[in-house]
């Protein structure tokens, strides 16, 4: 039943008697009091409704800031999956150098203490590569632990540790890939000094 109605229905309910000037006056102020209680209701379903946009906007701008922090995860990881790529190229490359070397070998008379040390720096590089690779992989898995763990939480939480993280770890690849460039050098030196022999 609306106020309206109401109303008519409380002037008709007086016995075919007019509405005294008290009764009007008793039925405006319980007509006002409910009207003063459907604004208070009102005004808290407004704040409620301006407390959930606020909660929706805050989550929205951590959702963005999460995606951004795993896009950057993913684009460093794309980058460490390259490396390991190349480090398997290599591998595969070396492993397939062995077969002609060890050819070459076996004509060469006298040169039992060049071969074994060039055999040796052959298992040292192709240690070290494994190792590397192994390493990347390492790495990566750690990402993927990281980037989930960066979804349930806030991105300031984790960033710094992840940069930095990903600081090291490029570092260690430059270092070793020196490493092994070096050693592949000492392997063609000792792989000319053989041919010339």
């Amino acid at each position: 039943m609306d106020a309206n109605s109401e109303i008519n229905h409380n002037l008709d309910v007086s016995d075919d008697s007019q509405m005294t000037y008290q009764e009007l006056e008793a039925y405006i102020d319980e007509c006002i009091l409910e009207l003063e209680e459907m604004q208070s209701i009102y005004t808290q379903k407004t704040n409620q409704l301006n407390i959930s946009d606020r909660f929706i906007f805050q989550n929205k701008q951590i959702i963005t800031e999460l995606d951004a922090q795993l896009q950057n995860t993913k684009t460093t990881q794309d980058v460490l999956e390259t490396e390991l790529e190349l480090i398997d190229v290599q591998i595969k490359q070396i492993e397939e150098s062995l077969g002609p070397l060890e050819k070459q070998y076996e004509n060469i008379v006298c040169v039992n203490t060049t071969r074994s040390d060039t055999y040796t720096m052959l298992e040292i590089v192709n240690m070290e590569l494994r190792q590397n690779s192994e390493c990347i992989e390492q790495i990566i898995r750690v990402l993927n632990q990281d980037s989930m763990k960066l979804k349930n939480e806030k991105p300031d939480d984790k960033v710094g540790d992840v940069l930095n993280k990903l600081l090291g770890w490029l570092e260690w690849i430059d270092s070793q890939t020196n490493l092994l460039s070096k050693l592949l050098d000492d392997i063609e030196t000792l792989i000319r000094a053989l041919k010339t022999t």
